[in-house]
């Protein structure tokens, strides 16, 4: 694995409390052929994923910098390493100070990041930010995984990550062969795709930076996925979710909150 490269996500958690974008998207528009939300973003930064395993804590982050670029881009709060750090050791128990607690993190369940960030909310760039709502995806169906980044901006991709994209000296531009040894869980942020004549091409950030991927790639590798709902993002999209039942989603994380 390339210096200054770590993976860092838990294996996946079922978490039924969580709903699915499946039991919404009835109304919805299909996915335009090409979407990008990552063109206006200035720089994503490591965020500590180069001394830690706090990838997951990472690609929340670069999510709320993502939304906040696109609602308000004159004033996105910058995440810091430390907000990075600080929310990986609140939520998991990570001490500097003991390497053995480098543990990881979960996507979801009673312990996972998206229950802290629901619960708790996030810091990101000295503003705490809270999610209106979250949704699992079918992540082995590419149209959810369109759906979802054209209406809601980005989706959080957990995955398997075969240890040929970490294992040079360099991570590659472009992933694309899903097989061999599996070098750990890692998590990215989904935030864009476009049609090309070897088919779809999905746009990622890792690391601070921005990486693309193929679709064959992405099913073969991914074990979970989740959008985050940003209401003040729709007038950004341009798009009205109609299928999206704000209502229902609002009962669903009061529940969450509560448990």
């Amino acid at each position: 694995m390339p210096v200054g490269f770590h993976l860092g996500k838990r294996l996946p958690i079922m978490d039924r409390r969580v709903p699915r974008l499946s039991k919404h998207i009835g109304q919805m528009p299909p996915p335009p052929p090409s979407s990008n939300w990552y063109a206006d973003v200035p720089v994503w930064g490591m965020l500590g994923n180069d001394e830690v395993g706090d990838c997951v804590d990472a690609a929340v982050l670069h999510m709320i910098l993502q939304m906040t670029s696109y609602v308000s881009p004159a004033s996105a709060p910058l995440p810091t390493t430390e907000e990075a750090i600080a929310l990986y050791s609140a939520n998991t128990g990570y001490d500097p100070a003991i390497p053995g607690t480098d543990q990881g993190s979960y996507v979801l369940g009673p312990s996972g990041l998206m229950q802290y960030w629901l619960t708790h909310g996030v810091t990101c760039g000295g503003v705490l930010n809270k999610p209106t709502a979250f949704l699992q995806i079918t992540h082995p169906n590419p149209v959810e995984w369109q759906q979802a980044v054209a209406l809601f901006g980005s989706v959080m991709i957990g995955m398997q990550l075969p240890a040929r994209i970490v294992d040079g000296d360099t991570v590659p531009d472009v992933w694309a062969d899903p097989t061999g040894p599996i070098a750990g869980g890692h998590e990215i942020l989904l935030v864009g795709y476009e049609q090309t004549p070897i088919g779809v091409i999905y746009d990622l950030v890792s690391w601070g930076e921005h990486y693309l991927a193929t679709e064959d790639f992405l099913k073969n590798t991914m074990d979970e996925a989740v959008c985050v709902i940003d209401p003040a993002f729709f007038s950004v999209t341009g798009q009205d979710p109609a299928g999206v039942d704000m209502a229902t989603l609002a009962a669903d994380m009061e529940a969450m909150r509560g448990a």
